[in-house]
């Protein structure tokens, strides 16, 4: 039973009730569907004119050609030929593949030996850029203060300064506590949300932060100041100084940028169009700067240094940066280590490396007095820092003691350690900040910890540095916080 359309035995035979001829029924449907007649016969036929054979099935016979063992030699001969042609084909595409692909390598480490080239030519040229900006500051006419022996405030800068103090003064004493502060639940579940790595890895270490209305910037053991937004993305890398970076300081009266470095020199910064560029820089320390503060005005510079040297300068915009005061204090043994204004203004602190019952000295700049802060057998202060409350002061020394005092009565309210602390070798104290509501205090030492100020309770620890913590910073409401190490991390929590 052959198909009368193929000549061949039909996998699904079908026969026509018309002419009685069988066909393959996908042969005889397909062409039913184009022509509506019968192949053979010519007489119209439809579908539904066929009937389905039930056959038996059987075995295809071998072709001819493999029915004899030359047949099947020559059989498997094409077939070996087809395979070997195959794989020369393959061989030949494998190495025109090889070749493009060491074209490509070549082109991309041509590539990236011109953008080494280009970066380097880059960095070579913003250093020397600062370097002129720097020398063109330095070089600028500074008018010459009227002082009395280094230690009276010029009468127009100390005016400003005493409008300031009577303007914050008055809305201190109405100042509220803000609803939507962090809670002390929600800093007991501070999490790290970025983490980034700005500084470079030849000198590792970052030393120092600050943040304000969306811009961070930290310096470096590397002596570079980096600038970065919100979201941890580097926007300026600033060739700042020879040696590693003290401190950095954004001034939030004026937006300025103050530097300091190991290398004895401060540095001014002003905010243009293509970022940060120096507008004056102050070299009349020979140890490094150790402490940095804006008066609230934005327009007097405080600094002190290892060398027992506190000094103020003009930095507004027509003071060229000139010295305001300058005092030498001879009796400081081991140097300044930190220094800042009073929220209000007109009060100075300054931290000693020396210890003791005058660890702080604070100046009352309406009268020079001086005034010590401190009890016997304290260590020495390696950071300080005023609440926005204006009558507390919290200190941090190199034996792990925090302690905050009254400055009404210069009496020390309380002091306290870690629990996770060893009193043979104590972690050093590195930074204390308050909250702008003065309700926490975070504390750098080995890992960040958060206190609430009134019970000197810890709050939470932060221990994702891998090493010394250097800095930290409160972010707007207590609601995110900034720290800096030597694992060269900055890192951001935030509840």
């Amino acid at each position: 039973m052959y198909c009368a359309i193929s000549n061949q035995v039909p996998e699904c035979p079908v026969v026509s009730t018309k002419s009685g001829i069988v066909f393959e029924k996908r042969l005889i449907e397909s062409y039913i569907s184009e022509n509506h007649k019968c192949p053979i016969k010519g007489h119209e036929l439809e579908k539904e004119d066929l009937l389905v054979v039930e056959a038996v099935p059987g075995a295809r016979p071998r072709p001819a050609s493999q029915q004899s063992l030359p047949g099947l030699l020559q059989a498997q001969q094409a077939e070996w030929d087809a395979v070997m042609l195959e794989n020369f084909q393959l061989r030949k595409q494998l190495d025109l593949v090889r070749q493009e692909l060491s074209h490509a390598l070549y082109r991309h480490d041509a590539s990236c030996r011109v953008i080494a080239r280009l970066m380097k030519e880059r960095d070579t040229a913003q250093k020397a850029l600062s370097e002129l900006q720097s020398e063109a500051a330095s070089a600028a006419p500074r008018s010459q203060p009227t002082q009395t022996n280094g230690k009276q405030i010029p009468k127009d800068v100390f005016d400003k300064m005493i409008q300031a103090h009577k303007e914050l003064s008055s809305k201190r004493k109405k100042r509220e506590i803000p609803s939507d502060l962090a809670t002390k639940e929600a800093l007991a579940n501070m999490k790290e949300v970025s983490s980034v790595a700005p500084h470079s890895t030849t000198t590792p270490g970052i030393t120092s932060v600050d943040a304000h209305n969306g811009t961070i910037v930290t310096g470096g053991m590397d002596g570079a100041v980096i600038v970065l937004n919100a979201d941890n993305e580097v926007q300026q890398k600033l060739t700042a100084h020879t040696k590693p970076v003290r401190r950095t300081l954004l001034s939030r009266a004026s937006g300025k940028l103050i530097t300091t470095s190991d290398d004895c020199t401060v540095k001014v910064w002003n905010r243009g169009p293509r970022g940060f560029a120096t507008v004056a820089e102050f070299k009349d320390n020979k140890q490094p700067v150790s402490g940095v503060d804006v008066n609230p005005t934005g327009d007097v510079l405080l600094t002190c240094s290892a060398d027992s040297v506190v000094a103020m300068y003009d930095i507004s915009a027509t003071g060229n940066g000139r010295t305001l005061v300058k005092l030498q204090e001879d009796d400081v043994q081991k140097g300044f280590t930190s220094c800042s204004f009073h929220p209000d203004g007109v009060l100075v602190a300054c931290g000693m490396g020396d210890g003791g019952a005058n660890c702080v000295r604070i100046w009352d700049l309406r009268s020079m007095k001086t005034f010590g802060l401190g009890e016997e057998g304290l260590a020495g202060i390696n950071t300080l820092s005023f609440s926005e409350n204006g009558y507390t002061m919290a200190t941090g020394g190199v034996d792990g003691v925090v302690a905050v005092w009254d400055l009404r009565s210069l009496k020390k309210l309380k002091s306290f350690t870690f629990d996770d602390s060893d009193p043979s070798r104590p972690t050093p104290v590195n930074k204390v900040t308050f909250d702008l509501a003065g309700i926490y205090l975070a504390i750098c030492t080995d890992s960040v910890k958060i206190y609430d100020v009134k019970t000197t309770s810890e709050i939470t620890t932060l221990r994702q540095h891998a090493s010394t913590v250097t800095d930290c910073v409160w972010g707007p409401l207590a609601r995110t916080l900034y720290s800096t190490s030597l694992d060269r991390q900055l890192k951001t929590y935030s509840i």
